[in-house]
């Protein structure tokens, strides 16, 4: 099994935060199940992977939600990944959490689902509140600290492009899945997806095959954008989270 989830940058235009980890997020067995691959990932995919299941969790449910389901399982990465982010009032949060248990920390489901039973359910509310005064200080959201970690460690994300041509396919692979999300696409999303396109079409011209720079022709001569639609299905850290 591959454990390099690395991607090319030209993947990653649209959405950074959720494009680096959206392989990790199909191929991990987490938070459902153990994973070793979860321990052979970069400090930066760990960390992001693991915070985004732990934001969509606690903001659908709060800490009562995410430590009865599966994703509970992921707390201890989380709160390690918040360091490596730098967000250490965040990481407290989550170690506080975690000290409401008796050590070890019950990764396992049913075990930690027995010791939910002995803690006073009230106990997460103060906690669900102090998660939400870190998230209110960073005035430009979790995806503006994330993508300020990925941009300052490239490494742990992004290998290069083979050539002008794996570039290309690369950048029309993220259109694509802006396309498949199932959303209508706004105005300023629709012209970021031509640039891309475009884009695609030089460097395909550069490398002198023009392969992808035909397919990228090809979805530009589509209907407008706006008028796309697919099937509402989308697995991502917006997504409901686990049973």
């Amino acid at each position: 099994m591959s454990t390099d989830f690395r991607i090319v940058r030209e993947r990653a235009r649209l959405d950074p935060t959720w494009d680096v980890i959206r392989l990790i997020w199909d191929e991990l067995a987490t938070p459902y199940e153990a994973d070793p691959r979860l321990d052979e990932l970069t400090t930066g995919q760990r960390a992001i992977y693991a915070l985004s299941w732990i934001r969509a969790e606690v903001m659908n449910g709060g800490f009562d939600q995410c430590l009865w389901n599966s994703t509970g399982r992921l707390l201890p990465t989380a709160a390690a990944g918040a360091h490596d982010l730098g967000l250490h009032e965040l990481a407290a949060v989550f170690e506080a959490v975690l000290d409401c248990f008796d050590a070890p920390y019950p990764v396992d489901r049913g075990e930690r689902q027995l010791a939910l039973d002995r803690i006073e359910p009230g106990t997460w509310r103060q906690f669900d509140e102090r998660y939400d005064d870190e998230c209110a200080r960073w005035p430009d959201g979790w995806d503006e600290v994330a993508a300020r970690y990925i941009d300052e460690h490239p490494d742990e994300f992004f290998v290069p492009a083979r050539d002008e041509e794996h570039a290309a396919r690369a950048l029309i692979e993220s259109v694509r899945d802006k396309l498949d999300s199932g959303y209508r696409l706004r105005d300023e999303t629709v012209a970021r997806l031509r640039g891309l396109l475009d884009q695609a079409v030089d460097r395909s011209a550069t490398a002198g095959s023009g392969a992808a720079a035909a397919e990228a022709r090809t979805i530009l001569d589509d209907p407008p954008f706006t008028a796309r639609r697919a099937p509402w299905l989308r697995r991502g850290p917006d997504a409901s989270p686990p049973a």
